[in-house]
């Protein structure tokens, strides 16, 4: 079974709130996403166990248009979402690209957080952590991790391998 990582750098609450989908748009899916994981918008959603909600490192520097900061504090953004993946439709899948806004919708419902506290030193490890098991796994399927700009901020991982690395911080899904 598989694991899906979502990450955002600039919308809070985005996990935890009453949305039922994150969007990647154009730059991000061309550019970065697909480049990590070229059958992302074909994956069936019977092939993954749960999918993680992160607020990476750079959500908490980033400033929007207007000196605005999309940090707001809240204890939600210091802890990883347990989310499960929604069907788009009737289709197999999590995910809907519409080609006309060139964005990719991802459907999840909002499940738990890892842990009771907020602790974002550890959400940001971690996060890291996955970022270099994907790296790993891409070495070793591609022979090299495709340059992208940014990290991507949506890929797989297998589900033993997310739960080794959250095993070495206490945590079991």
């Amino acid at each position: 079974m598989k694991v899906l990582i979502l990450r955002t750098f600039a919308h809070p609450r985005i996990w935890e709130s009453d949305k039922d989908h994150c969007e990647y748009e154009q730059t991000q899916l061309n550019n970065m996403i697909l480049n990590w994981e070229p059958d992302y918008a074909d994956q069936d959603i019977s092939q993954f166990s749960f999918a993680l909600g992160i607020y990476s490192a750079k959500h908490f520097t980033y400033i929007k248009k207007f000196g605005k900061s999309p940090y707001q504090h809240t204890d939600e953004e210091n802890n990883i979402s347990l989310l499960n993946l929604s069907k788009y439709s009737n289709m197999p899948r999590f995910s809907q690209y519409k080609n006309a806004e060139q964005i990719m919708y991802v459907y999840y419902s909002f499940k738990s957080k890892l842990w009771p506290n907020r602790n974002r030193n550890l959400m940001i490890e971690l996060d890291n952590k996955f970022v270099e098991a994907k790296k790993s796994d891409l070495l070793i399927k591609l022979g090299s991790v495709p340059v992208t700009p940014y990290i991507p901020l949506s890929f797989v991982l297998e589900e033993n391998v997310v739960n080794s690395i959250l095993k070495t911080k206490g945590i079991s899904v």
